[in-house]
């Protein structure tokens, strides 16, 4: 507690203090992707030079208005630290940059409901503002979020996880399913599990029908409502999906 607190203000280590008593560290929850960094035209409020991650980390969660911080080797066991206002999301997509680290607030997503993460160990959410009418440009948004990808809900647990969302706020989600000729295939090339074909409530007519999971299971997208929401399924646990 004592390096805690000549890291942290103090109300933000009695902060840290209430979420582990809860179990819920939320509103610090930050996610990290290596290997990218910000687009060259972002406003920082802070460059600095920091020993490691974690301290460039830290100096963002300290800071109200930070949303999203970069640290970049260089020389020896340095980091050149840079914090922004501007978080992922916007018209610039994140570049690729070799041994950068590039992290920022989930708080700061706009969702339609409380960003969470879940028993698989993935990230959701899914923003309120946003719909579109095809698979590739729900997958082109999810992946102007580094490390997030539109939603493939493999397993019983995620689809139920998918229903669950769902069912909080009454819609559906756009999610990485289409039929292709006879087939149901994820957006990651496998096959969908039919042992879990219970959870499909309507498949279609169509050969290139894509989907949406809603609060009892999966249907069709319906060629006169296509515009839907989208779920958006973030991984940054170095780890395959």
């Amino acid at each position: 507690m004592r390096v805690l607190l000549l890291v942290f203000p103090v109300g933000l280590v009695l902060l840290l203090v209430t979420q582990w008593t809860c179990g819920d560290l939320w509103p610090l929850r930050t996610f990290i992707v290596r290997n990218m960094t910000f687009p060259s035209n972002t406003p920082f409020i802070e460059t600095l030079t920091t020993t490691s991650v974690c301290r460039c980390k830290m100096r963002c969660l300290t800071s109200v208005k930070c949303e999203a911080f970069t640290a970049v080797p260089v020389a020896g066991q340095t980091f050149q630290c840079s914090l922004s206002t501007e978080g992922p999301g916007t018209k610039t997509p994140v570049p690729s940059l070799q041994g950068a680290v590039y992290g920022y607030k989930l708080a700061k997503l706009e969702s339609s409901f409380v960003v969470t993460e879940e028993a698989d160990g993935l990230v959701y959410f899914s923003p309120s503002d946003i719909t579109v009418n095809d698979i590739p440009p729900a997958r082109s948004y999810c992946k102007k979020f580094p490390g997030f990808r539109l939603g493939i809900m493999k397993t019983e647990s995620q689809l139920n996880i998918g229903n669950k969302l769902s069912t909080s706020i009454g819609h559906s989600f756009r999610i990485d399913l289409q039929k292709i000729g006879s087939t149901l295939n994820w957006g990651d090339g496998t096959l969908f599990n039919l042992s879990l074909s219970r959870y499909i409530k309507y498949l279609g007519g169509s050969n290139d029908d894509t989907f949406r999971i809603m609060k009892d299971g999966i249907y069709v997208v319906q060629q006169d409502d296509i515009n839907k929401w989208v779920l958006c399924q973030g991984n940054d646990k170095d780890e395959a999906w």
